[in-house]
């Protein structure tokens, strides 16, 4: 099957994916990692049966045809949902309906995720499917709990009125390796504040209970009822009930601690007893937990042991354990050997410190004097809201010093990658949290105040996604798309004249999720299609409604930005033409719009050329290239990195 996954790198989302891949399926995963940390998932990145896609399912989105859905999405921690109360209200509501779209589209099964929040400070016990719950609708945790019970709500009615084959699972507390260590809730506490030596805080008198179910069972749970015929909740969870303190006393055996007891207040609507009736889930799935508290703790202790801070690894560098809070300074420090990454630089500005104004993208091969061109460039923006993500594939000490040198003045992610560099770019995306993200080449360089002057600018029009602006050569003279005069909106027909890579700057949100660029054409692809990447990039954002601007008020630079001159062998040519015939067909282009461009090169290179009938003749060669690449006419384009993904 081909299976989606919403709010796959959460702590449950991230263990579904791994038993769908054991099951034999291909998985497709979103997030908007709001919550979500990349790490979860770090160890798939070699999984060709994996593709990772960073959207907000509160935006209608489509990933192609799937088979079955996994609705996980959703802040699931009281400090998370707290702070982003209405963000849990709206994916409950909005999140869950563009899901069951996507399921009713396609005729896929559907599971969502709901919680034994649903029945919330309960007056039975334990609780049992039929029990509609006591809950408080406007208290403090009613975002969460409410969201629940209207996404059960509306599952159930795309049942009814549409059909869909939907499944409802209501979690009761779940612990075990990747539950985050600061995410609040009983295990993770008292897990972290006992391997610190830390007080562990009790709320009230430590005699209200839980149920704790190990992770590897509730997964178990929901896989088998996704496969049966049960449309009603049904409860998966740990029987076995505990009270607080006993949960307090064990953990503190299992870790060796002498950590005292420090009780505090009962936060208001926290329920005093929770503990599943699972009859349904034994009679009908033929499921019940297998795995004790104590042999779950113990499973889990050396992930706990793994979050306890390090002292950093040296001035000015900070090595993460997620790419997510890759830009601050505060993040933890545990090195994740799985996912390379080495963060450098100062954290943003605190107004920016989790999402900052831009993120760009730069791929290279170790050319540490060209990105120090980049670099030096960038500390002239008039701005420093923004981080850097150097996507490597050929790493070393000249790269690494040139990172460290300017890692003063802003912050920087280097990311190693395999070769390519729309491989590199799609890589990178997955990093990026900036509002605005930019894909500058390892060998340009941007214009004074550059970013400042775009980034106004995309405030002043929120009806754009791309802009486009100008470039110019050695010289500061304006060059490559000097024959487009004036500034004008973007459409099909001009693009390939308009834009190049390093001049783009793309409006991060849900529309990125299902671009990608395509690693057949660009720098590096193994086909030797050397041009329309970016062409490609921006067709791909255009048809999901982005609008976008070509201005020439600002410039990036960069030292090959007439293409024709730069081909100055009729190899290049042909590459050049097969890169954009392919894209052409690609899209579905008529071929009269390959005599256009055809007609485009010819002209500008007579411009630039000394040589007239060598002009005349590497457009030929171009020509040729162009109605071989034309002939291709792919119909699907696999990504390399994420054969799942269609384009």
């Amino acid at each position: 099957m081909r299976v989606l996954v919403t709010g796959v790198s959460g702590f449950l989302g991230s263990h579904l994916t791994d038993r769908l891949l054991r099951e034999g399926h291909t998985v497709i995963g979103v997030d908007n990692l709001s919550t979500g940390d990349l790490e979860n998932l770090s160890h798939l990145r070699d999984d060709r049966r994996f593709a990772f896609k960073k959207l907000d399912i509160c935006e209608p989105f489509d990933v192609g045809p799937v088979d079955y859905v996994f609705n996980m999405a959703s802040p699931a921690s009281p400090p998370e949902y707290l702070r982003l109360a209405v963000e849990t209200l709206l994916v409950g509501s909005a999140g869950t309906k563009n899901a069951l779209d996507v399921a009713k589209r396609y005729n896929a099964g559907f599971l969502h995720a709901s919680t034994s929040e649903c029945y919330g400070d309960p007056l039975e016990h334990p609780q049992s499917e039929e029990y509609w719950g006591h809950v408080n609708p406007v208290g403090p945790r009613s975002v969460y709990d409410e969201a629940k019970r209207y996404a059960e709500a509306l599952v159930m009615a795309y049942h009814r009125y549409y059909g869909v084959n939907t499944h409802l699972v209501r979690i009761f507390n779940t612990y075990g390796p990747r539950l985050h260590p600061s995410d609040g809730r009983v295990i993770s506490n008292f897990m972290m504040q006992a391997l610190r030596g830390e007080p562990l805080t009790i709320y009230g008198s430590g005699e209200q209970t839980r149920s704790f179910c190990y992770v590897d069972d509730l997964i178990d749970g929901i896989w088998r009822l996704s496969q049966s015929d049960l449309h009603l909740p049904v409860n998966i969870g740990n029987p076995t009930e505990f009270t607080i303190l006993q949960c307090a006393e064990t953990i503190l055996e299992i870790t060796g601690s002498k950590s005292e007891l420090r009780f505090e207040p009962l936060p208001q609507d926290d329920p005093t007893r929770r503990c599943p009736n699972i009859t349904q889930a034994r009679t009908k799935l033929g499921w019940e937990p297998k795995i004790s508290l104590r042999q779950g703790l113990l499973k889990s202790l050396d992930f706990f042991t793994s979050k306890i801070e390090k002292p950093p690894v040296g001035a000015g560098a900070i090595e993460s354990t997620s790419p997510l809070y890759a830009s601050t300074a505060q993040s933890a420090v545990a090195k994740s050997a799985s996912v390379p990454l080495e963060v450098h630089g100062a954290p943003a500005p605190a107004h920016s410190a989790a999402v900052p104004k831009f993120s760009l993208i730069v791929p290279t091969i170790g050319r540490a004097d060209e990105i120090e061109q980049l670099f030096d460039s960038l500390t002239r923006q008039g701005t420093s809201d923004f981080e850097v993500i150097v996507v490597d594939q050929n790493p070393d000490d000249r790269l690494k010093a040139a990172i460290d040198k300017f890692s003063r003045h802003f912050s920087i992610v280097w990311q190693r990658c395999p070769s390519g560099a729309s491989r590199a770019r799609n890589f990178g995306l997955r990093f990026a949290k900036g509002q605005i993200i930019a894909f500058p080449d390892d060998d340009c360089w941007y214009s004074p105040n550059l970013l400042k002057n775009v980034g106004q600018w995309f405030d002043e029009n929120p009806a754009y996604g791309i802009l486009a602006t100008g470039a110019e050569d050695e010289s500061g003279v304006p060059s490559g798309n000097r024959w487009i005069q004036n500034s004008c909106d973007l459409h099909p027909i001009n693009i390939f004249r308009t834009t190049f890579c390093s001049s783009l700057f793309i409006r991060n949100g849900q529309e990125l999720g299902s671009a990608e660029w395509d690693q057949k054409i660009g720098p590096g692809s193994k086909t030797g299609f050397s041009c329309g990447d970016e062409t490609d990039y921006i067709l791909q954002l255009m048809s999901q409604g982005l609008k976008g601007r070509f201005d020439r008020r600002w410039h990036v630079g960069h030292p090959r930005r007439d293409m024709l001159s730069s081909a100055i062998s009729h190899e290049r040519a042909v590459s050049y033409g097969k890169g954009m015939g392919y894209v052409l067909s690609k899209h579905s282009f008529p071929f009269l719009w390959l005599a256009l461009l055809g007609y485009d090169y010819l002209r500008v290179g007579l411009l630039t050329l000394t040589a007239k009938w060598e002009a005349v003749s590497l457009c030929l060669s171009h020509a040729s290239g162009l109605y071989q690449g034309y002939r291709t006419r792919p119909r699907v384009v696999v990504n390399e990195e994420s054969p799942a993904t269609s384009v």
